[in-house]
Parts: structure tokens; sequence; C-alpha cells
């Protein structure tokens, strides 16, 4: 509607836009519902079909999805795949922590997953040119379970510098006396 009152756009379109959007809500929706009831390749199957008949937005966040549902069945070695290819996509490198902190939140013992957070989450520091405190206090944790207690020291100790706030501070010291 804005555009169309902007002068951009027609009223028809703006229609099958909100309809599109619409109908992808509500598959998204269903998606989501057979997730939370464990039943976790029939997400999977459901989001493949919605994803086939989505617009080129919506299908954008497709394989961020997929990630998130792989995630959540406990399925890391498929996660990571996907993960890979998130990676390698245009911008991939800054979603990096955020799929590496998700493994560290879930599935924190999932050898795969975990190997693939490692990489992820320093891709994603080194995107940040290794100033992102968030960013390195993830890398740091991921670093911790994969078992290197030095390394995540030694980046937390990096991260606490780059702190923009008392709580970021505050947080990261803990976690620092945890490594």
């Amino acid at each position: 509607l804005p555009e169309v009152l902007a002068g951009r756009g027609d009223l028809p379109t703006a229609r099958r836009a909100a309809e599109q959007q619409r109908l992808w809500d509500e598959e998204v929706a269903k998606v989501e519902a057979l997730a939370a009831a464990g039943r976790h390749d029939d997400a999977l199957s459901a989001l493949d079909t919605t994803c086939r008949s989505a617009l080129t937005a919506q299908a954008a966040s497709c394989p961020a999805r997929r990630f998130e549902l792989l995630v959540g069945a406990w399925r890391g070695a498929e996660a990571a795949a996907v993960g890979e290819q998130i990676l390698s996509g245009p911008g991939g490198e800054r979603q990096g922590a955020g799929m590496a902190w998700t493994i560290a939140r879930r599935i924190p013992g999932d050898k795969a997953a975990l190997a693939f957070a490692l990489r992820a989450a320093d891709r994603a520091d080194r995107a940040a040119g290794g100033t992102d405190s968030m960013v390195a206090g993830v890398l740091a944790r991921v670093q911790f379970l994969s078992g290197d207690r030095t390394a995540a020291a030694a980046t937390a100790r990096r991260a606490l510098e780059h702190a923009a706030t008392p709580d970021e501070r505050r947080s990261l010291g803990e976690d620092l006396g945890v490594y």
C-alpha cells in the first residue's frame, strides 16, 4: 500500500503481494508447529515445499530456517552442511556468529556441529576485525566448548577490551572467569 500511495505501484500488484505474504506466513507457521511437535522430518519437508513457491525475498530466508530446524532436530552434521552453504553466500560470514551461538546454546555436545561453529565464529570474528565484543564472546564460548580453554580465555580477554556497556563487561568477565 505505501508503494501505491507513493505512485510507485498499483493496487492489484499490492494485493497480490499481500496475499503471497499471508500465504507465506501461514506456511511458515505450519512448519514451526510441526517442529515444535517434534515432527522434524515433516517440518523440513513442509519447508522445502513452502520455499519452492516463495517469492525471492522470502526464499532468501529458507537456508537459515532449514539450519534452525536441523539444529532443533539435533542433526548437527546436516546443520553444518547447510551452515557452510550460508557462509559461502554473500554476507554469510556475518551470519557465522549467530549460527555458532545457536549451536553452542542448543547442541553443544555435537562434534560435527561444534567444529562448524568454531569455523563460523572464527570467520565472523575475522570479518569484524576482531573488535566486535559480542562476536568475540561467541568465538570464546565455542572455543571453550571445543576444549581449548587457553584460546577461549585469550579471546574472552580481547572481547572484554572491546565491550561497550557495563552489562557486556560483566557478562564477558563472568565468562572469562569460567574459561
